[in-house]
């Protein structure tokens, strides 16, 4: 679960790099608004996704601009388990 200050801190980091952004995080009903999207990434998905937003985008960010950087933990199919278990008994792997 991510970290409120974290998140503040990060929040607080695209108003200072998105001047014009109009939002107002010290409205809690709006900042609450926008930790729940978020609230399930770990600190450092959410930390990476931020950095990598300021990064590359040029208009002021967005919950869909802000995930579009968030990569989640792909879990691996049955078939890409067996196959990675048959090279690891081959000595391929």
């Amino acid at each position: 679960m991510l970290d409120k200050e974290l998140f503040k801190e990060k929040m607080e980091k695209l108003l200072t790099f998105f001047p014009n952004w109009n939002v107002d995080l010290s409205d809690r009903v709006v900042a609450g608004m926008w930790y729940r999207q978020f609230s399930h990434m770990s600190d450092e998905k959410f930390s990476k996704a931020v950095e990598d937003y300021i990064e590359n985008e040029q208009f002021n960010p967005t919950v869909a601009g802000i995930k579009k950087y968030y990569m989640p933990e792909t879990k691996k199919s049955i078939t890409q388990i067996k196959h990675e278990e048959m090279l690891k008994e081959n000595g391929l792997m």
